[in-house]
């Protein structure tokens, strides 16, 4: 039992949201710089289990800082890339009760990988036939937020049957020079974030507009290596996955079997 103890103490003090932010976690564990592993995370205590494998924010960004910091070639992002404000005016349209849902970055759960259309502002369908009109969405498409938000890329579903925020830019890759998944890790990696944190407006509320968006610099190699480079990605982060639905389960029983401890310890019934 006294060597549970400690794991119990991480746990009730671990807070589940400081590990779900992988940028701001892996800035703050490093100083403002990456650290680079060559090894996976040991598992030898609690602390390492918290910062390794459990919510995978380090992992992850590890995985990814791998992946792209041999390739030196770089490119603009608009050489690859077609980066499209998709509500230009910039005016909220005006809320419609029973409409199309309006999608900005704060109506995706990212825990959950889906968008909630429900709780979604509703507008006209006069507003969609505008988008529709202005762009055609693909498979591999991708949003990222330009106001408030910064970054945080996110894969749209289709159909389309709701319109884009003026918070995001819709991120069109070049199928022919890019493959979309390779650059959509590209901006969920430290590579991309940090330029979008350098080059944010320093305001009270952060913005990155289109014209800097699309002078982002981007990795490239030849489109065989690019698919491998993703390939090895997901499988990586597909593993870890797998191991945290694991790893989360074992510590709600964890957390279940320090309250049943801790009851018994005040009624006097612990030996």
């Amino acid at each position: 039992m006294g060597e549970f103890l400690p794991w119990l103490e991480f746990l009730w003090h671990t807070s589940a949201a400081s590990l779900r932010d992988p940028v701001r976690y892996v800035l703050t564990c490093t100083g403002g710089r990456h650290a680079r592993y060559t090894s996976a995370p040991s598992l030898r205590g609690p602390r390492e289990l918290g910062a390794g494998v459990y919510r995978g924010g380090l992992y992850k960004q590890t995985v990814l800082y791998e992946a792209f910091s041999d390739l030196t070639d770089t490119v603009d992002m608009q050489e690859v890339a077609t980066m499209i404000d998709p509500q230009p005016s910039h005016r909220t349209p005006i809320e419609v009760v029973g409409g199309i849902p309006y999608i900005g970055i704060g109506d995706i759960d990212y825990d959950n990988n889906v968008i909630k259309f429900d709780s979604a502002r509703k507008v006209s369908e006069s507003v969609l036939i505008e988008h529709l009109n202005r762009y055609t969405l693909s498979k591999g498409d991708f949003v990222m937020g330009k106001i408030g938000t910064i970054g945080k890329p996110y894969r749209i579903p289709m159909p389309q049957k709701y319109a884009l925020s003026a918070n995001v830019i819709l991120i069109q890759p070049n199928r022919e020079l890019i493959f979309p998944d390779f650059l959509y890790w590209q901006f969920s990696s430290y590579h991309v974030t940090s330029q979008l944190l350098k080059g944010a407006n320093a305001t009270s509320q952060p913005a990155f507009g289109i014209k800097k968006s699309r002078l982002l610099k981007i990795k490239m190699c030849d489109y065989e290596q690019q698919m491998a480079i993703t390939s090895d990605i997901e499988s990586k982060i597909s593993v870890y996955e797998s191991i945290a639905n694991t790893v989360e389960k074992s510590l709600e029983e964890a957390l279940a079997m320090r309250q049943s401890i801790l009851k018994q310890a005040f009624e006097g019934r612990l030996l």
